[in-house]
């Protein structure tokens, strides 16, 4: 399976995301992770910078506009790329599922 960036502005700047959850490092970064509507692959997003949790949507750092679809869930696509760029990211931080903290009744929290 190929990893590949969105540069900013590249890209749909608009995302909709099935099977999704948000992941916070100990420094506090939130992240979307989940299966993109729009190029059917795994995606995870950058820096979240803006969240509503009622209307399900937010804005990374990017510039991208998120749309979480339907229930939160796992997507093996989007944990693979998960693994493959979180020590990057994260910068090596430990993370911690926190979607059902930020989107209540979702999903439990998960940790690595």
């Amino acid at each position: 399976m190929s990893l590949y960036l969105h540069r900013r502005g590249e890209g749909p700047m608009t995302v909709q995301l099935e099977r999704w959850s948000i992941r916070r490092f100990q420094e506090g970064a939130l992240h979307f992770v989940g299966f993109s509507l729009d190029s059917y692959d795994g995606r995870v997003s950058t820096k979240i910078l803006e969240l509503d949790a009622a209307n399900r949507t937010g804005r990374t750092e990017s510039g991208r506009a998120y749309i979480l679809v339907g229930p939160a869930g796992g997507d093996r696509d989007a944990e693979y790329v998960w693994n493959k760029v979180w020590r990057s990211i994260g910068g090596g931080q430990a993370w911690t599922d926190v979607t059902e903290e930020l989107v209540p009744g979702t999903r439990r929290s998960r940790t690595a």
